[in-house]
């Protein structure tokens, strides 16, 4: 009979890291090795984590972070982890420990920082699309859907990713691209989600998403009472700002799954 893991997946992912850099001990060792040959997720996560240590080693050097340092983030992520437990993966908190130990504390930001011209260029969009006037005033999802696919000539992903009240749209370049600007208003506050074409984009996502959720890969910043938070899926890049939210696990509340697209 094979024997029970003693360990559940969920810790099981969570030291993969660790086993790449041999902290293990052999019971442990063992365990994620075993999982590792028989479970797909864990042989993925194996693969993108070694990748992950060889792309920084390559691209980012660094000195190997203190560890005062490093067990001080380490703790950090694990509480953080412990709050958020669904919406915050042991993988990733895997893959930021190893950022930190591989590339230091400078690869560490850079992996997991957004740019500052990103936010900054997507705020002041923002500020001013929020006072223009829409080209389509509607609350029907479909309906805006098939207006935006229309003029992109694309299937766009639907705006129901976001959980509030469409207001409607406006065609507005982002990043040099063209795209559009749609209106939301999501849990009283005002909201925009910009959505433009990703290839050429001037700017670069880090390495480590904040968040997963609904198999996007979500990367976030605050800045000056507003929260942002963009993401790619397929041809298109998405950049979501709402005003006046401070409470740190809100916006797992306000986005939905993707589903199919219009």
């Amino acid at each position: 009979m094979e024997e029970k893991p003693r360990l559940a997946k969920e810790e099981i992912l969570r030291l993969i890291g660790p086993y790449l850099d041999d902290e293990l001990g052999v019971k442990d060792a063992l365990e994620v090795e075993a999982c590792i040959a028989r479970d797909p997720e864990c042989r993925a996560e194996f693969e993108r984590l070694a990748a992950l240590k060889r792309a920084l080693r390559e691209r980012l050097g660094g000195t190997r972070a203190p560890d005062l340092l490093r067990k001080r983030v380490e703790k950090a992520l694990r509480a953080e982890r412990r709050r958020q437990r669904r919406w915050l993966p042991a993988a990733l908190s895997a893959a930021a420990a190893l950022v930190l130990a591989v590339g230091g504390w400078t690869a560490y930001q850079r992996a997991m920082m957004l740019p500052s011209q990103l936010v900054a260029d997507t705020l002041m969009i923002y500020r001013v699309e929020r006072q223009n006037p829409l080209d389509l005033k509607s609350g029907d999802v479909r309906t805006v859907g098939l207006w935006l696919s229309e003029r992109f000539q694309q299937n766009v992903m639907p705006m129901n990713l976001v959980k509030g009240d469409l207001m409607g749209v406006r065609l507005c370049p982002f990043g040099g691209q063209r795209g559009a600007y749609l209106r939301f208003m999501v849990g009283g506050r005002n909201a925009g989600l910009f959505i433009s074409e990703s290839k050429g984009m001037p700017y670069e996502l880090p390495m480590i998403p904040s968040v997963r959720f609904g198999g996007l890969e979500i990367f976030e910043a605050r800045k000056d009472g507003f929260h942002l938070a963009y993401w790619k899926t397929g041809m298109w890049f998405y950049a979501l700002v709402i005003e006046d939210m401070h409470e740190p696990d809100m916006l797992p509340r306000i986005l939905a799954p993707p589903t199919a697209s219009f």
